[in-house]
């Protein structure tokens, strides 16, 4: 029966991470403070006979630097500063605490005296690669995470595509974080931290240029979250406060945003051969993901999915210079997806020989299959 329906596959419908891609991902670039640093990992960088595990930082701040000189440079528009931040920089501190805390990786038991780089964790692909990251720049998450006990927290899911978490601070005070998809994050933010570490009111000019990077980045391929932060009143949340997950509205507004963390997760090597394969038997691929159209269409052109030269809907409207070929090719998000009715999807599976379903959420994925 398996030869059978293979044999009479017309579509395949493939979900991106782990399946066209490793789901091995790294931290490659940050932006905060305004610059965009090379934040990539590599093995190569950290020799099995070194400790690459970093002292706890000084007190007064963390280190941070992009990699090498040889390493590659920030995306291509978007702002860039290469010189390594100041050992102090409030910005740089904020978003490592965001990282370690708004996270529910952890190091599997019994590896300390295996390379950070080397060691099986428990968690997804995403926060994995942050938890290394962490520990290789600043130092142990374990002890950032006993400074800041978590108090409450609502887990990502792929429909409101965001995590935060609660945690105990001096003073009786609560500290909200929060990552996720960067646009979803920057919804309930009115704030941003600026190079200096001040909390600004947000701008016109802020928000463009993190449509820029935002681009930037997706258009290499690289998953984007944005992350940010609040300091809870403590007269509306006081000590002993029951946080309710039904009710987000109540505290996630008015956040600050702080910054952003690309990753990487490369195609698996077999996959170009293999969506080439299903072409010349007569099988349109399409790809189905909860990621950005910007980073979903970078790695279905990567794999095949979108030939080269092929201009999507969207490609062709927004181009400065005028498109003349027909669009062969579509990226359809789901907020989009939404409000289709069945008879607009089966019109556009006729219609576009490459698609790409983004930002989908599970109903959605299930929708597009039947």
């Amino acid at each position: 029966e398996a030869v059978e329906t293979l044999g009479s596959t017309s579509v395949i419908c493939s979900d991106k991470t782990g399946t066209l891609t490793e789901n091995k991902m790294t931290v490659s670039h940050l932006w905060y403070g305004e610059a965009v640093f090379n934040a990539s990992i590599h093995p190569d960088l950290h020799p099995p006979n070194t400790n690459d595990v970093p002292p706890e930082s000084p007190p007064g701040g963390t280190s941070e630097s992009p990699l090498p000189e040889n390493s590659e440079s920030p995306p291509k528009g978007t702002p860039e500063k290469r010189e390594p931040p100041p050992q102090s920089s409030k910005v740089w501190d904020t978003l490592a605490r965001i990282i370690a805390l708004c996270s529910r990786a952890t190091f599997k038991e019994g590896q300390e005296v295996v390379r950070v780089v080397d060691r099986q964790c428990n968690g997804d692909a995403s926060e994995t690669a942050l938890l290394k990251y962490y520990e290789l720049k600043v130092g142990s998450v374990i002890d950032c995470r006993n400074r800041h006990p978590k108090i409450f927290e609502i887990p990502f899911n792929s429909a409101n595509k965001y995590q935060l978490s609660i945690h105990d601070q001096p003073a009786n005070t609560y500290l909200l974080v929060m990552k996720g998809a960067p646009e979803k994050v920057l919804e309930v933010c009115t704030t941003y931290l600026n190079a200096r570490g001040q909390e600004l009111p947000m701008s016109t000019t802020f928000t463009d240029n993190f449509e820029k990077v935002y681009g930037n980045l997706g258009n290499r391929g690289e998953r984007v979250l944005g992350f940010a932060q609040k300091l809870l009143d403590s007269k509306l949340h006081p000590s002993g406060y029951e946080f309710d997950p039904d009710s987000p509205g109540l505290f996630l507004h008015d956040l600050c945003f702080v910054g952003v963390v690309s990753l990487v997760d490369p195609p698996r090597a077999a996959v170009p051969a293999a969506v080439a394969r299903c072409r010349r038997a007569g099988i349109k691929v399409i790809m189905i993901t909860g990621d950005h159209p910007t980073t979903a269409k970078a790695i279905a052109r990567a794999v095949g999915i979108i030939s080269p030269g092929v201009h999507t809907v969207d490609e062709t409207l927004t181009s400065p210079i005028p498109i003349d070929d027909e669009a062969q090719a579509i990226a359809i998000h789901g907020s989009d997806l939404a409000e289709m009715k069945d008879y607009d999807i089966d019109s556009i599976l006729l219609q576009y020989p490459e698609i790409i379903f983004a930002r989908t959420s599970p109903t959605q994925k299930l929708r597009i299959v039947e």
